[in-house]
């Protein structure tokens, strides 16, 4: 091979050049961070560099906080007195984007709170155990939950029409993807596959702001628009889900709704609302879809269309909370499905789920129903440290030492119960409920089998309403596990089989064009050492010549020598089909 230093000096310039851009970037400069601190750590010692770690956060944080303090103050002067710190309004030209977000965040949470205090009072009459004795009976309450599943019996509610879980399943396809996707254009390739054409998406929430992803996609032989709102997956969807006070919906005082997830519902529908009116008025069908929040919001979407003309409305919700009234749940009903899935949580969650698992918890006697011998390691472990915690607590007095909170009596219950009327939020829609009609829990094995049957039920019915406390209250949440209630097959898991296929074929096409320049390149050192044995053999005199010509004569029938790659020999051989040449094949 021969050596070349001008693309040798080429490379190392273009390197050194590179690795300097690579420092100034977002990336680089984590790396070098992570590299100085690891030698910060390495030269004076763990303890001293967590010690300077954190006294240097604090210097930034408390610099950070003496400048953003003394710059409110010269935007807003002295301004007038509040009766609580939460009335402050940070300034609105602070020439910094999002500056003041979090502080919103934090001020709607708090004010959230006490809202909901004064909206749904019955929260504040939950009478609980001490808290060790509340611990303890909610990990004795798991293990009964885990040893001894549900198992319903349901014999009211309709059966599902033929081929609409297959229908409900392509919707919850589109749910999955919204998760799934780390961009537009990965989703734009997902989604032409499918024949739809993706006519805008918001990857990111916003944060501080009840703005959540979501993307529109139109089917032409269809003639759908389809809008597709995801569910939590980032730090500001949580936020929405938590900010739940009930406010009126659409300016109805009589009507209440979830507030957080009205105010992204809210935002969505001032955007898609005209394009939907449009499509519409042409023919096309406009479904919404979503699963958990996305499913909150798709529902109160539908909602708000409907209120404002639009007509040919599909909603489908997976993992549906309960986020209205008993008004607006029933509203909904001719066009919306809420589908939920045996123990999640989110579904049942609410003020009067709350309520009975409060009861349960009072009422649930954990010396007689559980020897502490059955419980699994983890919670035993748990179990024996709540107890010495506890004992400590108490200043070393023995459990039957201790003064045990009563149970609340029936009127204190009944008290609780007396604002329910007021908000007492429901699943929307016509509610399609996979139950465990029998539980069966293979030996030895993962999971479960259970027998699950499906109905279609409303969404105020008293099987929906209790919270059930089992590692299955978070599992039955997934996307996956709504594929698996609706017996349908994920088409993602053969999309991701064929991506990893293409991987490998791409991969391998690489090794044999890398095998390919490998021979290549031996061949032309074997050409160039061979033009070198030729100078030299020219070099040696006229006998020597004519002597190795006529031996190239006589061998010239039995084997033949390598040739040089020339263009006419190459394009010659391409014309025929193939050669005997073995180093031009592709191998």
């Amino acid at each position: 091979m021969k050596f070349k230093p001008g693309m040798w000096a080429a490379r190392a310039a273009f390197s050194a050049v590179e690795s300097l851009s690579y420092i100034s970037s977002t990336q680089g400069l984590k790396h070098f961070v992570l590299v100085q601190n690891a030698a910060i750590v390495y030269t004076i010692g763990p303890s001293r560099a967590v010690s300077l770690s954190l006294k240097c956060l604090l210097a930034c944080c408390g610099a950070r906080a003496v400048q953003i303090f003394l710059f409110t103050k010269k935007l807003g002067g002295e301004g007038d007195n509040i009766d609580s710190i939460w009335d402050l309004e940070p300034p609105a030209d602070t020439g910094e984007p999002g500056m003041g977000a979090s502080w919103k965040v934090l001020r709607e949470l708090a004010r959230s709170l006490n809202r909901g205090k004064e909206e749904m009072p019955s929260l504040e009459h939950l009478e609980t155990a001490e808290p060790p004795d509340l611990v303890l009976r909610l990990i004795y309450l798991f293990h009964v939950y885990q040893r001894q599943p549900v198992e319903e019996v349901l014999e009211e509610g309709e059966s599902l029409k033929e081929g609409f879980a297959k229908e409900l399943a392509e919707y919850l396809y589109f749910s999955d993807r919204a998760y799934d996707e780390p961009n537009d254009v990965k989703l734009q390739e997902k989604m032409e596959k499918r024949g739809w054409e993706l006519a805008l998406a918001k990857m990111q929430a916003t944060w501080g702001k009840h703005e959540p992803s979501y993307f529109v996609a139109t089917h032409q032989e269809r003639k759908e628009l389809l809008c597709v709102i995801r569910g939590t997956a980032q730090m500001e969807d949580l936020v929405t889900d938590l900010v739940a006070h009930p406010v009126p919906f659409d300016g109805d005082e009589s009507l209440q709704v979830h507030s957080g997830i009205y105010a992204a519902a809210s935002w969505i529908a001032a955007r898609f609302t005209q394009l939907a009116l449009g499509m519409a008025a042409a023919g096309y069908t406009i479904t919404i879809t979503g699963h958990s929040l996305g499913a909150g919001a798709a529902a109160m979407i539908g909602l708000l269309l409907r209120k404002r003309g639009v007509k040919g409305l599909k909603v489908y919700g997976f993992a549906t909370p309960a986020c209205m009234d008993s008004r607006l749940s029933k509203e909904c009903r001719d066009f919306t499905h809420s589908v939920v899935f045996r123990d999640d949580i989110v579904p049942r969650f609410s003020p009067e789920a709350l309520l009975n698992l409060n009861d349960q918890i009072n009422d649930f006697d954990a010396e007689q129903e559980i020897d502490d011998e059955e419980l699994d390691q983890p919670l035993r472990i748990i179990v024996k440290l709540v107890r010495k915690v506890a004992e400590w607590n108490s200043g070393g007095e023995d459990e039957e030492g201790r003064k045990k909170k009563g149970r609340p009596s029936e009127e204190d219950r009944k008290k609780a119960r007396e604002h329910l009327h007021k908000y007492n939020p429901q699943i929307p829609g016509k509610v399609v409920y996979v139950y465990r009609s029998k539980s069966v829990r293979p030996e030895g094995e993962k999971g479960d089998k259970d027998e699950l049957k499906q109905t279609v039920i409303t969404g105020d019915h008293e099987c929906l309403r209790d919270v059930r406390l089992c590692e299955s209250m978070i599992t039955d949440h997934y996307t996956e596990a709504y594929f698996r209630a609706l017996s349908q097959e994920n088409p993602a898991h053969a999309e991701k089989e064929e991506e990893e296929r293409q991987q490998k074929d791409c991969a391998e096409k690489k090794r044999q064009k890398a095998e390919k320049g490998a021979k290549q390149e031996e061949i032309d050192c074997d050409d160039d050492n061979n033009d070198g044995s030729r100078q030299t053999n020219s070099q040696e005199g006229p006998d020597n010549e004519q002597q190795e010509s006529h031996s190239d004569e006589q061998d010239s029938s039995k084997e033949p020598r390598p040739r040089e790659n020339s263009s006419d020999e190459k394009s010659t051989s391409d014309e025929n089909g193939s050669s005997n040449d073995s180093w031009l094949q592709v191998p």
